[in-house]
């Protein structure tokens, strides 16, 4: 069976079941805050618990760092953290609980991984952890809504509740270690599959990557340049020495127009002397 709001209300009233907020104390059920069915924030709701956030853990960057609880904390997007909640519980053998997200919160990006049951004969706090999937930055403050609980009523007594399975853990009020939050948020990653980290060590190694890349590229660049220097020299030196022969030719082929000029010449002045008719000498002429 699961308990409305007049069932928590009642066993609460008889003791049955306490809950001591961390804030105000153990909770008076008269006062409007915790119990008031036309107010909508009112932490006895319809047929579930309001719980609110107690003390922040943000994971370090190293797993041996200590951690100190916080009051309020702004997640940003794909972080992480560890949320104890305020109020500390002790329900009865025949009274269990399961957990969801306050869906204000759930609608904002807020997810929290590890809600669950709660054992029969719990006593203490809870912890949950909560990523921020959403693409703004999610403030969280001590006081705020981030969970439900919803209680049901077993059959029968449990035989072996929480307290029976875990002795160890003494006074109900102190049923959860102080330090097994900060131990878990020492464990967890502070961004969302470690992301960030993974961005930062991807974008090393396409750097290292690229750097060889560039290298190589460096490389035969160097030895294109300096195949072409040689080819280049090799051009131009032949180049040169074909211009040398060509001067020379050049100088040959004047040549040989001058003395192909100068034979025309003469052979220009042999045609005119055949051509030319043949004078008597003074000698041969008669005298009348």
């Amino acid at each position: 069976m699961l308990f409305s709001d007049n069932d928590i209300r009642e066993l609460i009233s008889t003791g049955e079941m306490r809950i001591t907020d961390d804030v105000s104390g153990e909770w008076d059920i008269s006062k409007s805050a915790v119990y008031e069915p036309s107010n909508k924030d009112a932490v006895i709701q319809a047929a579930s618990v309001d719980l609110s956030v107690g003390s922040i853990y943000v994971p370090a960057k190293s797993e041996d760092s200590a951690l100190q609880p916080l009051s309020e904390h702004i997640l940003e997007p794909g972080a992480t953290a560890v949320v104890k909640n305020s109020e500390c519980l002790e329900l009865p053998n025949h009274v269990g609980g399961i957990l969801f997200p306050v869906s204000r919160a759930a609608a904002r990006g807020l997810l929290l991984v590890n809600p669950g049951h709660v054992d029969p004969g719990y006593a203490g706090h809870l912890d949950f952890t909560v990523i921020n999937m959403s693409r703004k930055p999610f403030p969280i403050a001590r006081g705020d809504k981030f969970a439900t609980l919803l209680l049901f009523q077993l059959t029968s007594q449990a035989a072996g509740p929480w307290l029976v399975r875990y002795p160890q853990v003494g006074n109900p009020a102190n049923a959860i270690a102080t330090n097994r939050e900060s131990q878990t948020a020492r464990r967890l990653s502070r961004d969302f599959l470690a992301i960030k980290d993974r961005a930062k060590t991807e974008a090393k190694e396409q750097i290292r990557n690229a750097a060889w890349v560039v290298s190589g590229i460096l490389m035969i660049l160097t030895a294109l340049v300096t195949v072409s220097g040689v080819l280049a020299s090799n051009y131009f030196q032949d180049r040169s020495a074909n211009s040398k022969r060509i001067e020379q030719l050049d100088g040959a082929l004047s040549e040989v127009k001058d003395d192909a000029s100068g034979l025309q010449q003469r052979i220009t002045d042999l045609e005119r002397e055949v051509t030319q008719p043949t004078q008597p000498s003074p000698s041969s002429r008669r005298t009348p």
